[in-house]
């Protein structure tokens, strides 16, 4: 009677684990178009990559003058990101949506990324905020971080334009202007990348006074292969390279910030 007692009680314990059961969930990232509201009553489109584990850091990201979020650079930095664990928010400048140019002087755009970046820091668990943008959005993540830092935990300049085309010699008196900036920065550019030599990058570099940290992949100013965009094979293993590189960048910055807590 003893083990029959025992079975019934068994067979009772394996019911109550059997598909009444509920399982909780793995958590998952998640991919979502975005609209990012100005004050000019403007709207910009983004997309908000959110990872698997919740995360306070977040990279905004600003497209290139003619390179915007969904293509391969962007796209494939802001999903690495998220892959290791970091918040990503890329977006296009007003001007795209209006099929329309940039402000001479890039004071549209920097009202624009004014207003990524505070959308962005109101996103639930936002503690740090780290500042990107490509070619053009570099250089007005530049410029906004030299105006403004206190609110910024980074500076990534991705195809930062050192110097003019074909004149090495010739350093843009804004990308100097950076040097004396002393929050972590990235620069990441192509081996060969027509507005960043890789001598007077080096040299650009060494100018700091806390040095940046470097990301070389090969290809040109959108890392595309020696045949250009139809070059595609090639350009998305140097995109990926790229990508990969900037984002383990982000991944260590964010396990700083949260050390520092």
């Amino acid at each position: 009677m003893k083990y029959l007692l025992w079975i019934v009680v068994v067979g009772v314990a394996l019911v109550a684990a059997g598909p009444w059961s509920v399982v909780a969930e793995e958590p998952a990232p998640t991919t979502s178009e975005v609209t990012i509201p100005t004050p000019r009553g403007v709207k910009l489109e983004g997309v908000l990559h959110r990872p698997a584990t919740a995360s306070d850091t977040i990279v905004v990201i600003g497209s290139g003058r003619g390179y915007h979020m969904a293509l391969p650079f962007l796209a494939r930095t802001a999903e690495e990101i998220q892959a290791v664990g970091v918040n990503a928010l890329r977006f296009n400048w007003a001007y795209f949506t209006a099929k329309g140019k940039h402000s001479p002087d890039l004071s549209v755009e920097l009202k624009d990324l004014e207003a990524a970046l505070t959308y962005a820091k109101k996103l639930d668990g936002v503690k740090h905020v780290i500042l990107a943008g490509k070619s053009l959005g570099s250089v007005a993540a530049s410029m906004r971080a030299q105006a403004k830092s206190d609110d910024l935990a980074g500076l990534m300049l991705l195809t930062f334009p050192v110097h003019p085309p074909k004149k090495p010699e010739t350093t843009f008196p804004d990308s100097l202007k950076l040097q004396s900036w002393k929050k972590p920065l990235l620069i990441a550019c192509g081996d060969a990348d027509p507005y960043s030599e890789l001598t007077p990058l080096y040299t650009y570099a060494g100018g700091f006074e806390q040095a940046p940290k470097l990301v070389i992949a090969p290809g040109d100013h959108s890392f595309n292969g020696p045949g250009g965009r139809e070059d595609k094979a090639t350009t998305l293993a140097n995109v990926n390279l790229a990508a990969h590189g900037i984002a383990r960048w982000a991944r260590i910055w964010a396990d700083g910030f949260a050390a520092d807590k």
